[in-house]
Order: structure tokens, then C-alpha cells, then sequence
């Protein structure tokens, strides 16, 4: 996808709708080429890799992009499609020495296979649901793929996507993530805020997202991302869908190519709280300071910091008041899943739904109010 995306100038002209289209469409080309791929021990892959990582094959794919429009499933010529996982984490490690750590280590879904090891407390995975089983898909519909069949010592395909920039021979980026499928296209899109929009770090993470992987055909768009950008990409002929606020989150590491000093992304967890607050329940505060938090100030930071331990003081009985229904209400749904099974994604947001009654909205409404007003209120 980087090296799609690279034959565009997209520097040139910034974060346009053109170019999160041409963006999009190389996603799209991303995870068609993803469904050819297996465990090497199993697979021969070698060739399929040579020709997925030069510049030529990305010269071809860009041929076949259009500036005016998408396409259908068919035209990126996939051969089967992919799964999604959700119980991932990554690590960004950068130090003095330019020694660097890019880790992505995952129990596969929530709690993995839910199973907890009484004696030291480690909770299983569920790995194999990464593999492909014959005349199945996953909670999400996807379809199995004959590379990725369960076969004894085989390894499952994963979206971990660790990644280590250089420039002049200096590490310049970490960067890594979790959310499944959304791995990929995160990644992709924080280096290319960084490298082509030229984004300080923590605007490139906390920047609204897009995803796409193919199937379903449909283009997830978090719901702070400009609206007049979703428009303009529908008028490609994409169908966009919400995609969840915080559905994928990325750490990143980087060292300035002017002084060497080293930035960190730290109020991410944050922007993504609140911001996912606002978009549920249509909070205008929550939106306003989950944008505020793009560019702060070492000042602001530290107002920040007061005002989340006086919010969260003022706000801590009200918000537990409204949560703990929602906590009970999933207790007693996993209790009715089978040990082990386990529900499904589609199940659970179901069943979450179903316990956002109008009455705890209303709460949860007043308690993140609280909070972000006392927020908002110490960066005026």
C-alpha cells in the first residue's frame, strides 16, 4: 500500500478528498493481495512477496485506480478474503541509541478463548479462529481463504503490521497497532499523515480514520472525520458506513529529523474516550475537545491534567451510577454463552445495545457532560 500511495504527490495538495481516495483504493488493492498470502512453511509465497513489494507491481495497480470513481469487488482480483481479530496490543520503543522496537502481540479476540489459567492468571488465546474453516465465515460474514486451512504446526494469518522507518540511515517512525483488520490501514494512514501531510505525531494518530478491506465492500468512516470529505467520497461511488471511534488504536514513537528529540503520543486514549462519547450521544463538548486536543500546548497539557483529576473527582459517582447496569447487563449475557464458545461480535454489540436503555443514555449524557465541561472549562 506505502509504495501505491507513494507514485501519488500527495504532499502537494494535503489531505484532499482525491487523495484519501487514491488512499482508499490502494487499501482496497491491499487486502485483495493479503488473501493470497499464508504461513511460508505451508505456502509458497516467496514469488507472491517479490512481486507485492516492488515498485513496478505498484506502478500497474496505480494504472488501474481512478481519480473519478471506485470499482467493484472484482476489478482489485482478490482471491479469497480475510479475518478480523480484537484482542491485540502493540509496543513503540525508540531510545537514545536509535535503537528500536516495533512489538504487536495479540490473544486473538476479547479474552481470547475466556479461559483464564487458575494458577498464574494468563488468559488463553483463541488463535485458531484465524484460520480459515471450510463452509464458514466469521461474525462479520468474511469468507475462508484455502491458504490460511487449519493444518498441524501451521501458523494462522495476522494483520500485525510493526513497522520501523528509516531516513539516512536513523530511525525516524515506530509505529504499530491494534484492531484487527484495521491494523493495516491505521498504520498506514498515521505514516502517510506524518510523512505526506506532515502532521506532528500526535495530530497523525488522533486524526479521524478511514477503513476498507474489500469485503464487505464498504468504506468505514469514523464519524469525527470531516463530513465534507465523507461527501465528496461518496461522490467516488464509495459506501460509506460508521466506523467506530476508537475502533483502532496506534502508538507511535518518533525522533525529529531537525533535532533528534523524540516524541510520544500521550493524550490519544483521551481524544478517543470522549470523541467516541460525542459521536454516540451526539455530545457537542465532547466532539469540541476531542478536536481541542489535537494541538496542545505544554501549557494546555498541563491544565489538561488538573482538569482530568477534578473532572474525573466530580464526575466518578454519576458515571459508575450509569455504567454499572451496562456492566450486569453483559454479565449475565456472557453467563448464557457457552464456556468457551464465546458470542459474537455482532452478538455482543446486540446485546449492548439492547442495554443502552433512552434512561441510561441519559445518565451517561449528564456524567460525560460533567467531565468534559470541567475539561473544556480549564482550557479557556
Amino acid at each position: 500500500m506505502l509504495n501505491i500511495v507513494e507514485g501519488y504527490s500527495l504532499s502537494m495538495d494535503g489531505p484532499t478528498a482525491v487523495n484519501y481516495h487514491r488512499i482508499v483504493e490502494a487499501m482496497k488493492f491491499g487486502a485483495a493481495q493479503r488473501t493470497t498470502l499464508g504461513d511460508p512453511s505451508f505456502v509458497n509465497i516467496e514469488a507472491k512477496i517479490g512481486k507485492q513489494i516492488s515498485k513496478y507491481f505498484a506502478s500497474e495497480i496505480r494504472a488501474n485506480i481512478s481519480d473519478t470513481r471506485t470499482f467493484g469487488v472484482d476489478h482489485y482480483d482478490p482471491e479469497y478474503d480475510i479475518l478480523v481479530n480484537h484482542g491485540t496490543t502493540h509496543l513503540s520503543v525508540l531510545d537514545e541509541d536509535d535503537m528500536a522496537v516495533a512489538l504487536t502481540s495479540t490473544v486473538n479476540l476479547e479474552f481470547g478463548s475466556r479461559v483464564m489459567d487458575p494458577i498464574t492468571g494468563i488468559i488463553l488465546n483463541d488463535q485458531m479462529d484465524d484460520f480459515s474453516t471450510t463452509n464458514q465465515t466469521n461474525g462479520f460474514g468474511l469468507r475462508p481463504s484455502p491458504y490460511n486451512k487449519i493444518v498441524p504446526g501451521k501458523r494462522p494469518l495476522s494483520s500485525t503490521s510493526a513497522t520501523i522507518i528509516e531516513r539516512d540511515g536513523r530511525v525516524e517512525l515506530v509505529v504499530g497497532g491494534s484492531g484487527g483488520s484495521r491494523i493495516l490501514t491505521s498504520v498506514l494512514q498515521v505514516i502517510i499523515n506524518v510523512l505526506d501531510f506532515g502532521m506532528r505525531l500526535d495530530q497523525a494518530v488522533d486524526m479521524p480514520r478511514l477503513h476498507h478491506q474489500l469485503l464487505p465492500h464498504e468504506l468505514g468512516v469514523d464519524p469525527l472525520f470531516p463530513s465534507c470529505l465523507t461527501h465528496e467520497l461518496s461522490g467516488f461511488g464509495h459506501q460509506v458506513t460508521p466506523l467506530k471511534h476508537g475502533s483502532s488504536v496506534v502508538q507511535a514513537v518518533q525522533r525529529s529529523a531537525v533535532d533528534g528529540t523524540i516524541f510520544a503520543v500521550k493524550y490519544i486514549a483521551l481524544a478517543v474516550v470522549v470523541g467516541q462519547a460525542a459521536a454516540i450521544l451526539d455530545l457537542t463538548a465532547g466532539k469540541h475537545i476531542s478536536e481541542t486536543i489535537f494541538g496542545l500546548s505544554p501549557e494546555q497539557v498541563k491544565k489538561i491534567d488538573t482538569a482530568i483529576v477534578r473532572a474525573e473527582a466530580t464526575a466518578q459517582a454519576s458515571f459508575l451510577e450509569a455504567t454499572k447496569d451496562i456492566y450486569k447487563y453483559a454479565e449475565n449475557f456472557y453467563k448464557t454463552v457457552d464456556k468457551g464458545a464465546g458470542p459474537s461480535i455482532r452478538d455482543a454489540s446486540v446485546a449492548l445495545n439492547k442495554a443502552l436503555t433512552p434512561e441510561l443514555k441519559q445518565k451517561l449524557k449528564k456524567a460525560i457532560s460533567t467531565f468534559t465541561d470541567s475539561t473544556l472549562n480549564a482550557l479557556l
